[in-house]
């Protein structure tokens, strides 16, 4: 009796990685980060997000080191990062928020998909930011 290898799967990696993200579950929660550069400016930003609703929590952490280049110049500063936690659909109105109230030329907005949180935290978030 002849043995048969079974054929290699002629799927692409990229279908491949495609659908298991697609089998992935979405996040029910987004986390935006942003620096900015003091306290009072973050203390700002934090609160106009959370009144008009567009995070249920803002944290902001001083004193964080950032080294960059910026018109051909490396800068070493001390700048306050904003963590945002809110609900997928609001990630578009707190990008443009940020850009309207940020200080910076190019304020950097990074945002980031929650897929563990426990279940009471993803409530609150979603009765906090809904409008």
């Amino acid at each position: 009796t002849m043995t048969t290898v079974p054929e290699a799967n002629p799927e692409p990696l990229e279908v491949a990685v495609v659908e298991q993200l697609e089998l992935m579950p979405t996040a029910p929660l987004h986390l935006t980060l942003c620096n900015v550069k003091s306290r009072d400016e973050a203390r700002e930003i934090a609160r106009g997000l959370v009144e008009n609703k567009l995070a249920a929590c803002v944290n902001f952490i001083a004193n964080i080191g950032a080294i960059y280049r910026w018109q051909d110049n490396i800068e070493d500063i001390s700048e306050c990062q904003l963590q945002i936690k809110s609900v997928p659909s609001r990630d578009e109105d707190i990008k443009n928020y940020i850009i309207a109230h940020h200080s910076y030329d190019v304020p950097e907005i990074i945002t980031m998909p929650i897929h563990q949180v426990n279940d009471d935290y993803v409530q609150w978030v979603i009765q906090e930011t809904t409008p």
